[in-house]
């Protein structure tokens, strides 16, 4: 098979049939009357819109009208040619267009003197408006057209409000500029034609001739003493111009500044005018438009379940492309989301393989494939010799392939051996996903194998394009008989993204001739083929030695590139994780990079591998399980890491020999040290107080240590505790660190310290609700949470103020509420009997100084 040009006759039959398809859909569209679509609103937006439309074409049909260049003079042969009269009669009389024509065409062969008056009386024939439509037409395929018969072509142009005559303004435009410029000039400013007439022979100027000559003829009709004709003055000034004019005033006063351009500047303003309102408009349309779409997704979001799917189907029929768009665009969103796509929608995807709109159909081949219907197999296979857009043939063919049906196999081998103009690629691609690698029998991958190593056989004629599809299709197949070509593939003489493709096909192929290949890809000069050879090694090397390799290949003394050090410790990690339980544990510990911190991070990162793989963890006893979670716990700490480290202390904890009292030890003060450290100062103090309870002994050893790292951080939760809650947990911390440094000789200074500041602490909070209880006057509940000996102290303390007495006698009386102090006192010692309102200070004090006696 030999890949060649496209063969020009096929070509040609395509774009016969497909300019035929063309015209039968634009016939059907004509005659098919818009449906009308609920709400009503949306039929006003649609008319907006197909408005909007249609003035874009009056834009675009009004553009800057440039003269065709006459033909050369000749004459028609002049056969079986009747008499004037008698031709006369027949443009009047005669059945159909097409003999009226022929009779016209005749007519203008005659003698000037004999044919043209015959003629210029159908032009202005009102009775007989065919008999003009003739004369016109045959003048449109005439060699010359009459000079003569110029004035009778503007003079009878029908006297109404529509356009007119179709051809005129081709006719027109094949007179010369001066001729047709007098000849309106003269129409135009004679009295006796009526004020109608007038204008439709300015329309007929305005659409047959662009010029600044025209302009000036319009422009002499704003002085018009006619309120009408000076009216339509200013609308087709407008026109030739693309300008907007509120008035004649502002007509007048735009031309007077622009006359004196050049034709070459009057043509060339306007046409950037026009320009401007093309964008306009196209901007125009695509805003309605929008809307448009929006109001139907609003519409069909707005719907039940039951209504979404009549109405999904009513959108991929609609006449308009963008309501068909946004139809798949549904059932796109129902892909993703993984929904249901209703069986009516379905069979109108279908359908819509027969589009008259390319990208439809290529739309509907898509959403075919993503949504797997099986019976769309044999309209497929249909649609793919049929289809003329390349692009919607590759959409099918790609559908061919998604569809996971063998029996698309054959037609698609048929159709490669067809040698397919552009679409190879595709159809290698699809039978590649049909056979890909393990989904099919050895028989029918072996025909599919074939047929691209005979394609293969081809490639060096091919575009790189179809050389790396094929390349790709043969690593999705993935069959040794490809290994012998993928290998040549990736020598040095074939471009980089050849190689490269190359490679990702070869690593895609079992076997150790793979990996050897792959081995010695790994030294080449080229980074995107160390790169992909790196990757296709992790992917298929399962030896210490290969983890070594690709170990070395990601220090920075061996590959410069950092993009690719990282891709080869990924690699190096992919084989580590098909490496024996026993090798994994001793790279974990022997593993050396080339420095301190990289070696202790990818250690830790191997050793979350190793315990990530259920198998290879319970192929450990519970002694490796401790082991392992001790080194990486200790691998964290040294990183900083004390939250990780904690968890992995915790993780030894469970497998730990409780006999080992010496390894225990060691854990229980490592996981309580690290439990302050990252503030779980209750699980922390929890743990300690289950430590203590089975073995008062077991942290002896570290006491010390223990006390001297937690205090700073009890201390420091202390200043900022503001309720008794977190006081209480704080004096629960501090008699266990008490008790455990009751085994330590003499007493521990920080230990002193925190005592002290949970004194000064308790007694700061007390009085700040002793204090706000006497501004309230009233006795707070929450005092009860407090040991009634601290709260008395206090209260001891305030009323002890109040009859203080000074150096010369006197007693102070600082602003305290004394009788909240006193039902606070009784409430927490009810047997006190407190003092009598008249009792001296003295007995007082006596009296307060009984609440702190036992």
């Amino acid at each position: 098979m030999a890949f060649r040009a496209s063969d020009e006759p096929k070509k040609r039959g395509r774009e016969a049939a497909q300019n035929h398809r063309h015209a039968i859909h634009r016939k059907e569209l004509k005659n098919k009357h818009l449906e009308t679509f609920e709400p009503a609103y949306w039929g006003a937006i649609r008319a907006c819109t197909v408005g909007l439309t249609l003035m874009l074409g009056v834009v675009v049909g009004a553009g800057i009208v440039i003269a065709e260049p006459p033909t050369e003079p000749g004459s028609q042969p002049v056969e079986d040619v009747s008499s004037g009269t008698a031709l006369a009669e027949a443009i009047r009389t005669a059945a159909t267009a097409e003999e009226r024509q022929a009779a016209a065409a005749q007519l203008l062969q005659l003698e000037p003197g004999e044919g043209s008056p015959l003629a210029a009386a159908a032009l202005v024939d009102a009775e007989k408006p065919h008999a003009r439509e003739a004369v016109i037409s045959a003048l449109g395929e005439a060699t010359t057209v009459p000079p003569e018969l110029l004035p009778a072509l503007l003079s009878g142009i029908p006297n109404t409000k529509a356009a007119t005559d179709e051809g005129l303004s081709g006719v027109l435009r094949r007179y010369p500029a001066s001729l047709l410029h007098a000849e309106c000039r003269r129409q135009l400013n004679d009295a006796d034609r009526s004020i109608e007439q007038r204008r439709m022979v300015m329309r007929a100027l305005v659409q047959a001739d662009g010029s600044i000559g025209t302009a000036t003829i319009i422009a002499e009709l704003l002085d018009h003493d006619d309120t009408k004709l000076t009216s339509e003055a200013v609308q087709q000034l407008a026109q030739l111009a693309a300008m907007q004019f509120e008035d004649v005033a502002a007509a007048k006063e735009w031309w007077n500044a622009n006359r004196t351009l050049t034709e070459a500047q009057w043509l060339a303003d306007v046409a950037e005018r026009r320009l401007d309102q093309l964008k306009s408009a196209k901007k125009r349309n695509a805003e309605l438009m929008a809307k448009l779409v929006d109001a139907h997704r609003e519409f069909y979001l707005a719907a039940s379940e039951e209504e979404r799917a009549a109405r999904l189907v009513n959108l991929l029929k609609e006449p308009m492309l963008e309501l068909r768009l946004l139809g798949f665009d549904l059932i796109d969103a129902m892909v993703i989301d993984q929904k249901e796509v209703p069986q009516p929608a379905r069979d109108e995807l279908l359908r819509r393989l027969g589009d008259s709109n390319k990208n439809v159909r290529a739309r509907a081949a898509t959403l075919i494939g993503n949504l797997r219907i099986k019976q769309a197999l044999p309209v497929l296979l249909d649609a793919m010799v049929t289809e003329e857009s390349l692009k919607c043939r590759n959409a099918i063919i790609n559908a061919l392939g998604r569809l996971d049906d063998p029996a698309a196999i054959t037609p698609l081998l048929e159709y490669v051996a067809s040698d397919p103009d552009g679409s190879l690629s595709a159809a290698i691609s699809a039978l590649s996903q049909l056979a890909r690698k393990g989904n099919l029998e050895s028989d029918a991958t072996q025909r599919v194998v074939d047929a691209i190593i005979a394609a293969y056989g081809h490639v060096e004629d091919a575009p790189i394009g179809i050389h790396i599809a094929l390349l790709e299709a043969m690593g999705r197949v993935g069959a040794a008989a490809f290994r012998p070509l993928l290998i040549v593939a990736t020598e040095a003489k074939f471009e980089e993204a050849i190689r490269v493709q190359a490679i990702a096909a070869l690593a895609n192929i079992d076997g150790e001739p793979t990996i050897e290949r792959l081995r010695a890809l790994l030294q080449d000069g080229n980074q995107a083929v160390r790169t992909a050879s790196i990757t296709g090694l992790g992917r298929n090397a399962n030896t210490e030695n290969d983890f070594a390799r690709l170990a070395r290949r990601s220090n920075p003394e061996v590959e410069a590139n950092a993009q690719v050090q990282d891709t080869a410790w990924v690699a190096a990690k992919n084989v580590f994780e098909r490496l024996s339980v026993e090798t994994q544990r001793a790279l974990t510990t022997n593993y050396e990079a080339h420095d301190e911190v990289t070696t202790r991070a990818r250690r830790i990162g191997l050793i979350r591998l190793l315990k990530a793989q259920r198998a290879s963890m319970q192929a450990l006893s519970d002694a490796q399980k401790y082991q392992l979670n001790i080194q990486l716990a200790e691998l964290l700490v040294a990183k900083n890491d004390a939250a990780a480290a904690l968890t992995a202390y915790q993780e030894a904890a469970n497998v730990v020999d409780a006999s080992d009292t010496d390894a225990t030890t060691a854990l229980d003060a490592k996981i309580v040290e690290l439990a302050f450290a990252t503030n779980q100062t209750n699980e922390a103090m929890q743990y300690l107080s289950t430590v203590q309870g089975s073995d008062t002994t077991a942290l002896r050893p570290r006491a010390g240590a223990v006390i001297n790292n937690i205090v700073p951080r009890l201390i420091e939760q202390l200043s900022v505790a503001e309720d008794i809650d977190a006081l209480n947990e704080i004096e629960k911390a501090a008699a266990s660190l008490r008790s455990l440094a009751s085994t330590v000789e003499g007493d521990i200074p920080p230990l002193q310290e925190l005592d002290n500041r949970i004194t000064t602490r308790r007694a700061e909070l007390i009085n700040a609700m002793l204090k706000k209880a006497m501004s309230d006057d009233t006795v707070p509940p929450t005092l009860s949470n407090f040991d009634p000996r601290f709260v008395l102290l206090q209260v001891h303390q305030e009323l002890s103020m109040i009859y203080a007495v000074d150096a010369s006698g006197a007693t102070t009386r600082p602003a305290t509420n004394e009788r909240v102090l006193l039902a606070i006192a009784k409430q927490l010692k009810p047997d006190w009997t407190g003092y009598a309102a008249d009792a001296s200070p003295t007995d007082k004090q006596t009296a307060i100084d009984t609440l702190i006696t036992p």
